[in-house]
């Protein structure tokens, strides 16, 4: 009978130890997921000195993070190594229709820009004369896509929809995301816009994108401000680029287009990553500010926070 008892008590003891740990094990995991998780994020910027060739001395001394106001740790910076897949956007409207060879030897120029610097990125081609209509899927092969650029051609009677060809590109670069993502394109804005893709629809979509917006411009004296269209082009174009962390370049004439279009890809791929801490929030933050402590720079950065 003590034999028996002996053994009863020990299994008793087994099963008591046995909840214990099972209660005790939920507290201390729910403990340790209520703490703030530290993470960081990469950003992708150009800096330049007053003369706009790029800068090579930035430290992170030199740079400020902050997100909703809320100073974050800049822990690196350094020249930008990551591929990039950019989305290649081309006005072949009606308007374009004396600058055939000029659009095909400034995508050319681009692309071999963007490619000897970057041979690992993506690129895909659109055009957005009477819609915007894809030419060439995401490819890293450059002889493809240079023999993309050569069959563009303008459409006769069509005008443009540069607002919905950025609409589409930001939907599929969400698609198949990649960390460093940008959007180029180049319009004449002496043609007319009549995109259905609202400005803000527009600019809600390139955020959840989370690329850039890049923008050579073909200026005209003549362009029609009388619609709603041209309107929200204008300031996609002016305001959205820079909002986004890329620029809008512009252009008097169409000999500029080729030159233009090269130097777009050398301040493309001579950016900037930088990496600061975040911790992680139950509501993302919205709002990035980056700025320089130094006046010799000067500094393209996104100016919004993303996930």
């Amino acid at each position: 009978m003590r034999k028996l008892d002996r053994s009863l008590f020990l299994s008793v003891l087994a099963i008591a130890g046995a909840l214990v740990c099972s209660t005790a094990a939920p507290r201390a995991f729910s403990a340790a997921s209520e703490l703030p998780q530290s993470k960081t994020r990469n950003v992708y910027v150009s800096i330049t000195d007053k003369a706009g060739a790029p800068a090579k001395d930035v430290t992170i001394n030199d740079l400020t993070v902050r997100e909703d106001g809320q100073a974050r740790e800049v822990l690196s910076v350094a020249p930008a190594r990551t591929p990039m897949r950019i989305a290649l956007l081309i006005d072949n409207s009606n308007i374009t229709q004396a600058l055939t060879s000029e659009i095909r030897t400034g995508m050319t120029a681009f692309i071999n820009g963007i490619f000897k610097a970057s041979p690992d990125s993506t690129m895909s081609i659109a055009t957005f004369g009477d819609r915007p209509t894809p030419v060439q899927e995401f490819t890293s092969a450059v002889p493809v896509l240079l023999k993309a650029a050569q069959k563009t051609f303008p459409m006769r009677g069509s005008g443009a929809y540069l607002l919905d060809a950025v609409f589409d590109a930001s939907k599929a670069l969400r698609k198949a995301p990649a960390e460093r993502q940008l959007i180029v394109a180049f319009v004449d804005e002496s043609g007319e816009e009549f995109s259905n893709s609202s400005r803000q629809q527009v600019i809600e979509a390139l955020r959840a994108s989370g690329a850039s917006l890049w923008v050579v411009v073909l200026q005209s004296t003549s362009t029609n401000m009388g619609t709603s269209e041209a309107r929200d082009r204008a300031a996609l174009v002016g305001d959205v680029t820079v909002q986004s962390g890329g620029t809008s370049l512009a252009i008097l004439n169409r000999i500029a287009l080729t030159g233009k279009m090269a130097e777009l890809a050398g301040m493309i791929t001579s950016q900037f990553q930088i990496t600061y801490g975040r911790t992680d929030q139950m509501i993302p933050p919205s709002k990035l500010d980056i700025q320089l402590t130094r006046k010799d720079l000067k500094i393209l950065a996104p100016h919004w926070a993303g996930q």
